[in-house]
């Protein structure tokens, strides 16, 4: 089973959301923008929740970007990314029972600076350039 290095382990790292929980991915969407690669993490959640959950991305090597969740249970299948995009892959790591984190390991085809940020309803934003 993979496993993914600590959030301490991180370099580059980017510390979002307000710890919120009862969250699940919905989808994973993405796309080429203007000046970027987009990848966009639809979260769903029932009525009542506000905020996002906590949530860290940072890299692990050159070209290796996690994206960790807590308080998010569980996602939706991920598509292939296009050929010849910065981003390679996508893919969620198996859940560690009951401790609520969900993992991503982003796959980049050279080393890219991204951005990471919120947006209200649940929306997780990731531009990699």
């Amino acid at each position: 089973m993979p496993s993914a290095p600590g959030r301490g382990q991180l370099t580059g790292s980017k510390t979002l959301g307000t710890g919120a929980v009862g969250f699940t991915v919905g989808d994973v969407r993405y796309g080429e923008h203007p000046n970027d690669f987009r990848l966009v993490f639809d979260l769903a959640f029932p009525n009542g929740v506000t905020g996002a959950p906590g949530t860290v991305v940072g890299y692990d090597g050159p070209t290796t970007l996690y994206v960790e969740f807590t308080g998010v249970d569980g996602t939706s299948p991920i598509k292939s990314m296009p050929p010849g995009q910065i981003v390679v892959s996508v893919v969620p790591l198996p859940m560690v029972r009951n401790t609520g984190r969900l993992i991503f390991k982003i796959t980049l085809r050279k080393n890219a600076p991204f951005d990471a940020y919120y947006l209200s309803g649940g929306r997780l934003i990731i531009d990699v350039t």
